[in-house]
C-alpha cells in the first residue's frame, strides 16, 4: 500500500454520534503511489480482514474504522469517498493526533493548518493520550 512516514500516539475518546465503549484513535501518515480511490478500497479491505461488518444505518460499534482524512493537497469526491474528510474539523479525536504529527499541514478546503482547526474546534469531548499501548 505504501510506506508509513509517521504515526501519532494513541488517544482514547468517547464514541461520537452514538453510545458505546471508548475508542482508541491515531493518525498515520502514509506515502503511497495508489490513487485516492485505490487507497480507500485497500483500507476497506484491511477493515474487512480485521472483522469489520459495515452497517447501512448511522454510527455503530465496530472493530476498526479507518478514515482517509486527506490526500496531500487534493480534493476527491465520489459516491464512496470524500477527501478531505467532510467532518474532520468537528472532531477533536481526529485533530489531536493529527496535530501531533502534522500541526502545520494546510488542509485543503479549510485553508487552515491542522493545529488551527484544533484550536477552533467546537467539540468538547475528552481525548486523552493513552499510555498503555
Amino acid at each position: 500500500m505504501g510506506r508509513v512516514e509517521v504515526k501519532s500516539a494513541y488517544y482514547e475518546s468517547a464514541s461520537w454520534g452514538f453510545d458505546s465503549v471508548a475508542f482508541l484513535n491515531a493518525v498515520v501518515v502514509i506515502k503511497t503511489a495508489l490513487s485516492p480511490i485505490e487507497c480507500f478500497y485497500k483500507l476497506e479491505g484491511i477493515e474487512s480482514e480485521m472483522g469489520r461488518v459495515r452497517s447501512k444505518v448511522g454510527y455503530a460499534d465496530r472493530v476498526i474504522d479507518i478514515d482517509m482524512l486527506s490526500y496531500g493537497k487534493r480534493f476527491f469526491t465520489t459516491k464512496q469517498l470524500i477527501v478531505p474528510h467532510p467532518r474532520l474539523s468537528e472532531r477533536r479525536f481526529v485533530l489531536i493526533p493529527w496535530a501531533e504529527v502534522r500541526p502545520l499541514m494546510i488542509v485543503p478546503g479549510y485553508n487552515k493548518a491542522v493545529k488551527d482547526l484544533l484550536e477552533q474546534c467546537s467539540d468538547s469531548g475528552a481525548c486523552e493520550k493513552w499510555e498503555d499501548v
